[in-house]
């Protein structure tokens, strides 16, 4: 699950979700969560980032239609327990 953001939403590339100011495409290929990492940046995006209760909600609608797995931009590093978003996000400061 691939995410632009701070894309204008009229301005999302064939294939693309939009919502407020972020395009998000949903891809159903097989691949590692590097693979997948990989693949978002070469669309110059990243793994979705939930930035708030109303963008998990939107996130919520669109996965509940997936019958495949899929990943989302939540990696913990080098410290166990330690989460943060690919974008840099520390998740403990992610509204919930």
């Amino acid at each position: 699950l691939a995410a632009l953001q701070g894309w204008p939403s009229r301005a999302c590339k064939e294939g693309w979700v939009a919502f407020q100011t972020s395009c998000y495409l949903l891809s159903s290929t097989t691949a590692t969560w590097s693979k997948a990492e990989q693949q978002c940046l070469s669309h110059a995006a990243h793994l979705v980032v939930v930035n708030g209760v109303e963008e998990l909600v939107r996130f919520m609608s669109k996965i509940s239609e997936i019958t495949y797995k899929y990943w989302i931009g939540l990696v913990e590093r080098a410290h166990e327990g330690e989460w943060s978003w690919v974008d840099g996000t520390d998740y403990d400061k992610t509204p919930k």
